[in-house]
């Protein structure tokens, strides 16, 4: 499951470019936060593209994903990295470049709009909704049997341990859960699909070749 950790490190943004550049984009945010001379005041942190409850009821929707590129210091930074490094490269290599983007994407902005959905207030910032869609799409690899069972638990079992522990965004994050898994069932359905009709193309070839 963590085959990607073998790759040298040099070697890593050209076979995972998207997320190298996530991370780029998270460290190049964090550093213009540092320049600015205030990273751990909460102003600093709208201003650089946090979420903020009254900021989006003035329309500035935009912040349900560039929330998640902002981290709250540097030992935030590193976690967000640390996961990052150790997740999503694994998903990004199994459904392709584009589709994590999206995958990514769409599982920050679903799990956000939860804080709108269901009200919860003050800035919020950080990948946190974009790992729960990924823990949403391995718990669903494990369902289906296509990962390690022992591995399987293991993020089950660390994903709800982190739900019960973040209690005040518990409801948004399981959300970002849920469709992380709806959305990997969609994924690796059509991939299957794609991948028959490619085998029979293949088939279908080599019988008029013959």
């Amino acid at each position: 499951m963590f085959g990607h950790t073998l790759i040298p490190l040099q070697r890593f943004p050209m076979v995972f470019p998207v997320t190298t550049s996530i991370l780029l984009i998270q460290l190049v945010v964090f550093v213009m936060m540092l320049w600015s001379g205030h990273p751990a005041d909460p102003t600093t942190w709208v201003q650089y593209g946090a979420y903020v409850d009254w900021r989006f009821g003035q329309g500035e929707w935009w912040r349900l994903i560039t929330s998640a590129f902002v981290n709250t210091s540097f030992l935030s930074l590193i976690l967000s990295f640390f996961f990052h490094y150790v997740f999503a490269p694994q998903l990004e290599w199994l459904i392709g470049r584009i589709t994590f983007l999206f995958f990514y994407l769409f599982t920050t902005l679903i799990g956000n709009y939860g804080y709108v959905l269901f009200e919860i207030s003050g800035i919020q910032l950080g990948a946190t909704s974009a790992f729960y869609g990924m823990f949403g799409f391995y718990i669903y690899l494990y369902v289906r049997r296509l990962i390690d069972p022992n591995s399987g638990k293991g993020l089950i079992l660390l994903a709800f341990i982190n739900l019960a522990l973040s209690w005040h965004t518990f409801f948004a994050h399981l959300l970002a859960l849920i469709a992380g898994f709806l959305l990997a069932s969609l994924i690796v359905e059509w991939k299957r699909l794609q991948a028959q009709v490619e085998k029979s193309k293949e088939d279908d070839d080599q019988s008029n070749s013959q």
